[in-house]
């Protein structure tokens, strides 16, 4: 793994980040029709604008210099309550099962305890059965028939 490095995400980084989310919500409209997918230049333009402005933060992981994961949060108090709130976390197929996701995960929780936050929260489709694998091995709790997930830090 010594190719192999987690980021903060810069402005330079929100056209390849774009890419990585528009395919995503590819994917998750093939799986539940629900939500039509946004465009790429609109998830490009909201990409440069949040990376600037700061309200949602990017963490990825590079391997060989090339962007292979990335997951996007804030932290947010709903209800007065300091909530570290995921909105995506993806990692391209040629780098699945080797661990980055949970990198990603093990550095987010670190960075919200430290942060005070004492819940995590996120939103799982339905129907992604793999997402839900992976949240559940964290000990997260499903709501509203695996939406809508949360774990107390």
């Amino acid at each position: 793994m010594d190719d192999v490095v987690l980021r903060q995400g810069k402005l330079t980084d929100a056209s390849v980040l774009a890419k990585l989310m528009h395919e995503y919500d590819l994917y998750e409209y093939h799986l539940d029709k629900h939500c039509a997918p946004e465009s790429l230049a609109k998830i490009t333009k909201d990409t440069k604008r949040f990376l600037k402005t700061g309200i949602i933060k990017y963490t990825l992981i590079e391997e060989q210099g090339t962007i292979v994961a990335l997951v996007n949060w804030r932290i947010t108090k709903p209800g007065g309550v300091k909530t570290g709130a995921l909105q995506n976390i993806i990692v391209t197929k040629s780098a699945r099962g080797k661990g980055y996701g949970s990198m990603l995960v093990t550095w987010l929780f670190a960075y919200f305890k430290k942060h005070n936050c004492t819940q995590v929260s996120s939103f799982v489709r339905f129907k992604n059965k793999e997402a839900q694998r992976f949240w559940k091995s964290y000990g997260f709790d499903f709501s509203e028939q695996g939406y809508h997930i949360t774990k107390r830090l």
